[in-house]
């Protein structure tokens, strides 16, 4: 029986992390070992590998945020409970084994906390991006936190109103193009992010409901442009 444990214990934590990142609830472990115990760490360590493995190759982005979070939770959660159990099957091993469990867990949570750092490093940068990219000036490139935007494309940004009269010979054009690209067919609401029609690719949306109310007039002209093309 201890030679399962061993095995099991050595090959599950060479691969596995023991420390969670922030409080988690603790569990009680039964100091009972069994054959079942043994093959429910071993399968928890399988999940909690492919977990690390896959957090490694993650790289940050806003869509991902969610699950990010989710996995890193998980981890952390299984974690804690591989290391309650390690520390619980203490009196059960040898002190040089012990020994070499201990060194592979610290081993291995360092690794995760280097992953998880870089993550968090990542979404503070692009937080950071995002919200110079929101907050610089058009026309002088200052950042500032009051920002005007263009009242009719909504797209340019300026610290003032001077920048943007300065600026206005400039964008004239581009405002125009831009206002035509993004206004809804429908409702004539002019928005960033604009939706086609799939078939046809000229009618133009600002969301489902716009779209459904004017399929039936557009049906007849979406068929015959789609012929066409």
């Amino acid at each position: 029986m201890k030679n399962k444990l061993y095995i099991a214990l050595f090959v599950y934590t060479s691969t596995s992390l023991v420390y969670a990142m922030g409080p988690i609830q603790q569990q009680e472990f039964p100091i009972i070992i069994n054959d079942e115990q043994v093959s429910k760490y071993n399968q928890e360590g399988k999940k909690l590998t492919a977990d690390v493995n896959q957090l490694q190759k993650i790289r940050y982005s806003p869509e991902l945020d969610d699950k990010i979070t989710e996995i890193v939770e998980t981890v952390k959660e299984r974690l804690v409970w591989l290391g309650e159990f390690t520390v619980k099957a203490k009196d059960f091993l040898p002190q040089d084994k012990y020994e070499d469990i201990e060194k592979n867990l610290l081993f291995v949570n360092a690794i995760f906390r280097k992953e998880y750092n870089r993550l968090i490093l990542e979404k503070k940068s692009q937080m950071a991006l995002a919200y110079a990219q929101a907050h610089t000036c058009s026309g002088c490139s200052k950042l500032t936190k009051h920002i005007k935007q263009c009242t009719r494309c909504k797209n340019r940004k300026y610290c003032s109103i001077n920048c943007l009269r300065d600026d206005w010979q400039k964008h004239k054009n581009e405002c125009d193009q831009y206002i035509q690209d993004h206004t809804c067919c429908v409702c004539t609401k002019v928005v960033k992010k604009i939706n086609q029609c799939s078939q046809c690719k000229k009618r133009k949306y600002c969301s489902r409901s716009c779209q459904v109310q004017d399929w039936p007039s557009h049906k007849k002209a979406c068929l015959k442009i789609t012929i066409e093309q």
